[in-house]
């Protein structure tokens, strides 16, 4: 038996050894079905750090007033009374001088006329490829972004955040995402792709918390769209406030676990129309899954797991569509979430 267990560590640390010399992309490669592929430039991050289950209490956004995050004249309000419980209640803003605020328990929006396109615009950006000539043009510095960015912040006492993204948005790069998410969406219900106002720029910031080095959830917590004159759009929710202790987890399923697995539910595929799948990025998150506490007071259970971020592409006759897939499994079972 010890000699098994040596054996296992051994294979274990080659395993890590090679992933940090460029090779982990052979070794997680073999045995998959034609139809899922690793990209070139396939980014894998290994836990080498403890791991532990915690649970977690919700930042309350409902304690903020309006006054608290924006300063302008409130001309009217609206509240929506939720049948799940205050926490899901849902309190409206709005501002002469066009801002929106919209507040809940779980969540605060804000932005000027514009930000539900904003808010479209960035759900299909965070799983989107900006060509790298977009990202060289930036509509004003980013240091700037950033300061304004961390006083945002400040404001607000959100603290704790680490830097995710940070996208320049041209007038053109917006209206080819616009483009982009038409044509993805073609038959379906949008209500404003449009209408961005003319030769707008923008910086697009995200945040996320993170516990001992390892990013919490699977999309930023924290959005921000800063024009050279004002917080076009601004969101923040499932902020954790409190934590538990951490009760310590074994690291039983590796990376080449979570890509098998991946590959064993995504294993049908349709080949009429030349799908395939490109798995780009492999990393350890702590996910949340809902707790067990009072209703008034959201708790949130977090355990270590396997983000799998991939790109589908499937061929129809006058067009290809590409999507972003992604999947969640378990680090101590190495169990598919949901």
């Amino acid at each position: 038996m010890k000699k098994i267990l040596i054996l296992f560590s051994v294979i274990t640390l080659l395993l890590f050894a090679c992933m940090a010399a460029g090779c982990g992309e052979d070794l997680l490669s073999v045995g998959l079905p034609d139809h899922i592929r690793l990209d070139g430039n396939m980014i894998v991050e290994n836990v080498d750090k403890p791991l532990y289950e915690y649970e977690a209490v919700l930042k309350d956004f409902s304690t903020y007033r309006p006054e608290d995050c924006h300063n302008g004249r409130i001309i009217s309000t609206d509240h929506y009374q939720s049948e799940e419980g205050a926490w899901d209640d849902i309190d409206y803003y709005f501002y002469e001088d066009g801002y929106t605020l919209t507040v809940s328990g779980e969540s605060l929006t804000m932005g000027t006329r514009d930000y539900e396109r904003y808010s479209q615009l960035l759900t299909y950006l965070d799983g989107a490829e900006i060509p790298a000539e977009s990202l060289q043009t930036t509509p004003f510095p980013l240091q700037d972004a950033q300061e304004r960015s961390k006083q945002i912040l400040e404001k607000l006492h959100v603290g704790g955040l680490v830097p995710e993204q940070a996208v320049p948005l041209s007038g053109e790069t917006i209206r080819d995402l616009t483009k982009e998410m038409k044509d993805r969406y073609a038959g379906m219900k949008l209500y404003c792709f449009d209408s961005f106002p003319d030769g707008i720029g923008a910086w697009y910031l995200s945040f996320r918390q993170e516990i001992g080095g390892i990013p919490v959830g699977i999309s930023p917590q924290v959005r921000i769209v800063l024009t050279k004159s004002d917080i076009a759009y601004l969101d923040m929710g499932g902020l954790i406030e409190k934590i538990s202790d951490g009760v310590p987890q074994e690291a039983k399923a590796l990376a080449e676990d979570a890509v098998r697995r991946f590959a064993d539910d995504h294993a049908s595929v349709h080949h009429e129309y030349g799908e395939t799948l490109t798995v780009n990025r492999i990393a350890p998150v702590y996910y949340m899954e809902p707790g067990e506490g009072e209703p008034s007071v959201p708790t949130v259970r977090l355990f270590p797991a396997w983000h799998v971020e991939s790109r589908r592409t499937m061929h129809f006759r006058t067009q290809v569509k590409q999507e972003s897939l992604s999947e969640v499994y378990r680090i101590p079972d190495g169990k598919k979430y949901r």
